[in-house]
């Protein structure tokens, strides 16, 4: 498992939110410099109507990923933070999560199935609980092939709720048909996940098997 995996697995793991910061700043120089580029080029002389709406069209679209990037910076920062703890069922929470990203899977041409009836009960404030678990299924359904199996289940077990998603082939991003700033907002969901999990007391934990993957995650039972 290489390439966006082990990168946002090895920045999420270790904790340091600065190198993902630093990549995130980056990638948000290179729009700032087109929009900022292509603005001077506009006003260097007189241009016919449908040459001013191209212009706008191309400054549009690179104000939008600044846009997109700041507020993933937003994310980043803001995801240890949290206020409103009690005692949720991590099982209602993920069966709804799964619920809420069927359609997802279904686009992806991905087969996922929840096989869990555990209300695993854990300390945590309900919005962030929803939030990493959707930055968690969403970062793993964008990244199964097509036609995947992902079974995701919860069980209790010696003190601890443990989620564990199995997923029968991981597939990168071909690097033609993905820009750079797409590919770190697409860590940047795992990142953002595992974040959240361990200001809380969890772990959250990834390995290949073969061709597929395993995600555990571990959250201290009430």
């Amino acid at each position: 498992m290489t390439g966006l995996v082990a990168a946002g697995e090895g920045a999420a793991h270790r904790g340091e939110l600065r190198p993902l910061l630093a990549e995130l700043f980056h990638a948000l120089s290179q729009p700032l410099t087109s929009l900022r580029c292509g603005l001077a080029v506009s006003l260097q002389a007189p241009r016919t109507r449908q040459e001013y709406q191209r212009h706008l069209e191309m400054a549009l679209e690179q104000a939008e990923s600044v846009s997109r990037l700041t507020e993933a910076i937003r994310e980043l920062v803001e995801a240890g933070n949290y206020q409103g703890r009690h005692v949720v069922s991590l099982g209602q929470y993920l069966q709804e999560a799964a619920a809420d990203l069927q359609p997802v899977a279904e686009s992806a041409g991905v087969i996922m199935s929840l096989h869990s009836q555990a209300l695993c009960p854990v300390d945590f404030s309900a919005d962030r609980l929803r939030q990493a678990l959707h930055y968690l299924l969403g970062y793993i359904l964008n990244h199964s092939a097509p036609a995947a199996e992902v079974s995701i289940a919860a069980q209790e077990d010696g003190g601890f709720a443990e989620v564990t998603v199995h997923g029968s082939q991981w597939a990168e991003p071909a690097p033609d048909l993905t820009s750079e700033g797409r590919q770190l907002r697409r860590r940047l969901g795992l990142a953002l996940a595992r974040r959240i999990f361990e200001r809380s007391g969890g772990h959250l934990d990834v390995q290949q098997t073969g061709p597929g993957f395993c995600f555990q995650l571990r959250l201290p039972l009430v």
